[in-house]
């Protein structure tokens, strides 16, 4: 999936004086109150981070809801939490960083990147190995659709080979090296969902890997 396309981009100014960007005439925060907006989403997900201290953003606007995520897995799990945002409009990441709205510690922001170019960093499929929590900006995921869609569900780098390549983890490496009569991760991930409880750690990450690319709606909220 291709980077989508803008067609129109400017910068309002909320009732509660935030700024706030708008792409293709979509607002991608609340012109009245951004702040309570993005309070509202994290206490919508407060479950996820209450269970997970790795959490995956669709979508970063300017940042109010990852200033909020920050602040509530702060209270939760001190600084041992990590949060990657994913973001296809890098403009939108250079003026939010520019207006200083959100600390980019403990937070990685991934932009202007294809599917193929994110499942090609090690350090981003070593992160959804951690099984995190996934949750989407509404407005950012309705503005580009079928970009997180195709995110979500893995349509790149599905080889064996490849991530054997990327991975550095030797013991998901060798557990990889042992399936290599599997056509793919397709069906590595097929094979681990059908077995009974193994109690191997690296079974427990591909079935939430095979959650998270197969049940799309059930993750992204």
């Amino acid at each position: 999936m291709n980077i989508p396309n803008i067609d129109s981009y400017e910068i309002k100014t909320s009732k509660t004086n935030h700024k706030l960007p708008v792409i293709n005439k979509i607002h991608l925060h609340s012109i009245y109150n951004p702040v309570r907006e993005a309070e509202n989403l994290i206490k919508k997900n407060i479950d996820i981070f209450t269970k997970k201290s790795s959490i995956l953003v669709l979508g970063l606007g300017f940042g109010y809801h990852i200033q909020q995520a920050c602040s509530e897995l702060k209270k939760i799990h001190g600084d041992d939490f990590m949060i990657y945002v994913i973001e296809p409009c890098s403009k939108v990441v250079d003026d939010c960083l520019a207006l200083n709205i959100i600390s980019l510690e403990n937070v990685r922001i991934l932009h202007g990147k294809t599917c193929d170019e994110l499942y090609s960093e090690k350090d981003f499929i070593e992160f959804l190995l951690e099984s995190p929590g996934i949750i989407s900006h509404p407005p950012s995921f309705n503005l580009y659709y079928d970009y997180f869609k195709s995110i979500i569900k893995f349509k790149s780098q599905c080889s064996i080979d490849s991530w054997t390549d990327i991975i550095t983890s030797k013991e998901i490496t060798h557990y990889l090296e042992d399936h290599k009569n599997a056509s793919d991760m397709y069906e590595i991930m097929e094979l681990v969902r059908k077995k009974q409880d193994s109690g191997n750690e690296i079974d427990y990450l591909l079935l939430a890997l095979h959650e998270m690319t197969s049940s799309p709606q059930n993750r992204a909220v």
